[in-house]
């Protein structure tokens, strides 16, 4: 039971010892994509050494949702890397250990599946919403950085759910008993949401801070540092549909939309039942990644 009297709810999750890490190889080629000279070559035979997200980096590449038009299915990691470019594949390693940290959860209450189907929606809509305010906006923003972020932007949530999973259910029968926003309701009980542990525990991990913001700001993007605003303001829109769509399950019934994340982006109304269709189509695609 969680003591809400403790000045530093972090200070509980520093000291838990079985607290996930990243996959050393993950840890290492995040380091390694620091040299500007690392070639292709340098992260094959790294990721080589995980035979496991070798083997989903090959599947997502051969996958609708990566394969475009390519009609030949891709065998070798190398030209799997080429393909993808290096970026794009350590998000993608990141993303696919993601699957495999945490242990299964069989609860009613938080469907771990369905929660992990609610993540990639988001980043997928993401990316959606994107191209309608893209030339609206000066950001640019790589597609594989709003996936991942999509992906991991709940972060908080699955540490709340593994840790302290009967404090966190009872949250959220409070939050849906109210009808609040999860997050509020995390505040009311414990002085701290979910999107700050996610924050906290991507701290922990060394993320570049393009995954790291959209994880603390994406109830509150205009909140965060300027830079930051477009790529927090696009999960916020993504988290909204997704958990308005009803596509995987949040634990958030009543979800809370900042509709001036929807000006500051340049997108207009009339542009709402375009960027749904989108990604309905878009989403028939991604169940390669619950696969792993």
């Amino acid at each position: 039971m969680l003591d809400t009297e403790k000045p530093s709810f972090l200070s509980v999750l520093g000291g838990l010892e079985d607290l996930p890490s990243l996959p050393i190889v993950v840890t290492q080629l995040t380091e390694l994509l620091k040299n500007e000279n690392t070639s292709i070559d340098d992260v094959v035979k790294l990721l080589m050494n995980d035979p496991s997200i070798t083997a989903n980096i090959l599947k997502l590449v051969n996958s609708a949702f990566y394969s475009g038009s390519y009609n030949q299915e891709v065998t070798s990691l190398k030209i799997a890397v080429s393909r993808l470019g290096l970026t794009t594949t350590r998000n993608l390693a990141l993303t696919s250990s993601m699957f495999t940290l945490f242990s299964k959860s069989e609860s009613p209450i938080f469907d771990r599946e369905q929660f992990w189907r609610h993540s990639i929606g988001v980043g997928v809509t993401a990316k959606v919403v994107y191209e309608y305010c893209q030339d609206s906006i000066d950001t640019h923003i790589p597609q594989d950085i709003l996936h991942t972020a999509g992906v991991m932007h709940d972060l908080g949530k699955i540490v709340l759910e593994q840790y302290f999973t009967e404090d966190f259910h009872r949250v959220i029968k409070e939050a849906q008993t109210n009808e609040f926003p999860l997050h509020v309701a995390e505040h009311q009980a414990w002085h701290t949401d979910h999107a700050k542990i996610g924050s906290w525990l991507a701290g922990q991990w060394d993320l570049n801070l393009d995954l790291l913001m959209p994880i603390r700001y994406h109830h509150k993007p205009l909140k965060a540092p300027q830079e930051y605003q477009c790529i927090c303001s696009l999960i916020h829109i993504a988290d909204y549909i997704c958990n308005i769509e009803k596509y995987g399950y949040s634990a958030n019934q009543f979800p809370k939309f900042d509709a001036n994340v929807w000006e500051f982006l340049g997108l207009k109304v009339s542009m709402i039942s375009d960027i749904l269709d989108d990604t309905h189509d878009e989403l028939e695609e991604v169940d390669v990644f619950l696969n792993f």
